[in-house]
């Protein structure tokens, strides 16, 4: 330092524990006088130089908070201006023989006299040549024989200042330790993890002087393969994906000597999995083009394929999803897609959100009819295409329409005998569509199968105690004794597809039909059939028997095809034999 100069050093970058941080180590010193030093709180120690030259030898020390401390010697050298600096020219060992060069403007400093400037002599030499060139690199020539001497380097500058130095340079006959056999080179497969390549190196060493041998790598490229050496053994670790062709320089050393050995490393490639990046979860919406690139990546640079599990769209081979919904398409999808080299694959879910354009509900008027004492009750056939949850309003004096299901109930009174009409609005929070509907008033006339009397003179009366009655509202009591074309009856059929009575086009309805025989004798062979006479469909499902008076249940499935124009259908089915045949019609709507 110069004299008069403030100077800061932090001291953290000296110091490393495993378990005590930087700011946690307290520092102390020693040793100085002249000098003024001072350590703050985040040990930045200062030194403040006097006016006058002076060298003082500082000792720091740091204490952990485990009762570890650690100590090291500073050597402080104050100098005034325009006076020459020589700091330590280290001792040398050199081997016998030995040509060992040293540059000497690694330890002048002069403020005022260039490196090139200093004018440097040596002395005390007599068996060790010394050299040295115009550009003050001093080469050593060590004799044949062990010697040892002190030879004193001097430098002066150009304004008169000298310094000098000792140097000890013992010249020894010690010999450096041989590898007696070559480290073998290594193959291994891609990613091979870790691997034991030599498991004692020193049988691969000698050393004439039987010195105490210690082993390190001093090149690698560990970007490509780590080498370790832990005591004696050689480790090898794999860097991820890599393979090529590496090396690794090994050295023995003896304390004084030391002799390096090359040995070449060979990974081999092997197929990797492909890479597939996330795919967020999406939303597309119908009549608009949606469009996602999908990205795999293969660190082989294999040639991938691309395939997916929707029959929304088909991804390209490069990855790329393009499609336009329809209608049809609304709703929320898990689709996987998946990426493969030929061997290994790699996969990803994602959700897609297909939302519909936004349409009017869809409500079907009819004519409705009441009777004076009888409770009166309707749901309002309304549909929406979006899926939209429904609001029902009317204009009636006679009723309030169950806002949330659209169901209506009264008990109509003679006051209300006659025609009416009502305006019953729908409303999916956008649209609200207005439908009319009439609605007469009677008085209640009760069916033949709900009044009482053997209509039909087979000593049964009204439903379900006569067979020959459907349901309470059946005005066509017949006789199933007189009449055995009619011995089968269609209690109950259940469809299911997409939804209840709802099936989506190019898919399967399946089919629930429940059937009496009402007659006294068995119907062998009965053939169970379905019918869509609008789009000319009509197939059998199943054949059966049923006992005299047994009930059968048939399950099967009926297949819609893609083509079909979505819409509301009548779906018949079917009971027959030579003798007999029933129908009966469900709604069913195609989506």
């Amino acid at each position: 330092l110069r004299a008069g100069q403030v100077y800061s050093l932090d001291l953290n970058d000296y110091v490393f524990d495993v378990e005590t941080s930087d700011r946690d180590i307290v520092w102390s010193f020693q040793g100085n006088s002249a000098i003024q030093v001072d350590i703050n709180s985040s040990n930045i120690a200062t030194f403040t130089t006097p006016s006058n030259a002076v060298t003082e030898t500082i000792t720091f020390t740091a204490d952990d908070t485990d009762g570890s401390a650690s100590s090291d010697n500073v050597n402080v050298q104050v100098i005034v201006n325009n006076e020459l600096v020589l700091s330590d020219i280290p001792d040398l060992i050199l081997r016998a023989g030995q040509v060992y060069s040293l540059d000497l403007n690694d330890y002048v400093f002069d403020v005022e006299t260039s490196d090139r400037d200093i004018v440097w002599s040596f002395q005390g030499n007599s068996a060790i040549q010394v050299n040295i060139n115009s550009s003050n690199i001093a080469t050593f020539t060590a004799p044949a024989q062990a010697v040892r001497e002190v030879v004193v380097f001097t430098a002066d500058d150009t304004d008169g200042s000298t310094s000098s130095d000792n140097v000890n340079v013992q010249v020894t006959v010690n010999q450096p330790p041989k590898w007696i056999n070559n480290i073998s080179r290594a193959s291994l497969q891609e990613d091979f993890g870790m691997v034991i390549h030599v498991n004692d190196l020193s049988n691969l060493v000698s050393d004439p002087d039987n010195d105490t041998i210690t082993f390190s790598v001093v090149q690698e490229s560990n970007s490509e393969v780590d080498c370790e050496v832990s005591g004696d053994n050689l480790l090898l670790h794999s860097v991820t994906d890599w393979n090529g062709e590496t090396s690794c320089v090994i050295r023995a050393n003896d304390g004084k000597w030391v002799e390096d050995v090359r040995f070449s490393i060979i990974v081999n490639p092997v197929n990797d999995a492909p890479v597939m990046q996330n795919i967020l979860n999406q939303r597309a919406t119908e009549g608009r083009l949606f469009s996602y690139q999908v990205t795999c990546l293969d660190v082989d640079g294999d040639v991938l394929t691309y395939s997916d599990d929707t029959a929304l769209f088909d991804i390209s081979q490069t990855g790329a999803i393009a499609f336009t919904p329809v209608l049809a398409d609304q709703g929320v999808y898990s689709i996987t897609v998946t990426c493969d080299d030929g061997v290994l694959f790699s996969s990803d879910t994602f959700t897609l959100s297909v939302d519909s354009v936004s349409r009017a509900p869809q409500v079907k008027s009819e004519e409705l009819v009441a009777y004076i004492g009888r409770t009166f009750t309707y749901k309002v056939n309304a549909t929406d295409l979006n899926n939209d949850l429904l609001t029902f309003f009317d204009d009636s004096n006679l009723f309030d329409i169950d806002v949330n299901t659209g169901v209506i109930v009264f008990n109509p009174n003679a006051e209300h005998l006659g025609r009416h009409k009502f305006i019953v609005t729908v409303s999916d929070g956008v649209f609200d569509v207005e439908t009319e509907f009439p609605l007469l008033v009677l008085f209640y006339s009760p069916s033949h199968c709900s009044d009482g009397l053997d209509n039909d003179n087979d000593g049964l009366i009204d439903y379900p105690a006569d067979p020959g009655c459907e349901s309470p509202d059946d005005n066509n009591e017949f006789s199933i004794i007189n009449n055995v074309e009619s011995g089968v009856k269609i209690v109950k059929i259940r469809s299911f597809g997409y939804d209840y009575n709802t099936v989506l086009a190019g898919d399967y309805l399946m089919l629930s039909v429940t059937l009496e025989n009402v007659i006294d004798e068995d119907i062998e062979m009965l053939t169970i059939g379905a019918i869509l006479p609008e789009i000319g469909i009509k197939e059998r499902l199943a054949v059966v028997d049923i006992d005299a008076g047994d009930r059968k249940t048939v399950k099967a499935y009926l297949h819609i095809p893609a083509d079909i124009t979505s819409g509301d259908y009548y779906l018949g089915v079917y009971a027959s034999t030579d003798d007999l045949k029933r129908t009966k019609y469900v709604p069913l709507r195609v989506i």
